[in-house]
């Protein structure tokens, strides 16, 4: 595992699937929709701290998760709460929404059928 920052790992990765001469560094939909929930809960925390596998699962790597962001959480002691870390893994799902992770599969049509 390596140590990124969150957006330089986003970043890094959307540029390695760009086909060559395009210019494509959008963050993909399922990681940008963690983020999104992770920068309300944490906003004083843009940039946490994340370790990422060297060699993604969905490139032959051996591990299944892509990254694990890690934000500090001051807890709440009227409820008991102490202060803790909060891990957020990312991966075991296509985060890309490109099938990278799990093949595509395309369904024309369902049929249900009825035994007697």
């Amino acid at each position: 595992f390596m140590v990124m920052t969150a957006r330089q790992q986003s970043l890094s990765d959307s540029q390695s699937r760009a086909t060559p001469g395009s210019s494509r560094t959008a963050i993909p939909a399922g990681m940008e929709a963690i983020h999104s929930l992770c920068k309300k809960h944490y906003p004083d925390q843009p940039n946490p701290l994340q370790v990422t596998a060297v060699v993604k699962y969905w490139a032959g790597g051996p591990d299944p998760l892509d990254y694990v962001s890690m934000y500090e959480n001051c807890g709440n002691p009227s409820k008991g709460i102490p202060p803790h870390w909060h891990y957020i893994s990312f991966g075991l799902s296509d985060l890309h929404g490109d099938g990278r992770v799990h093949e595509q599969v395309k369904t024309t049509s369902l049929t249900f059928q009825n035994d007697p």
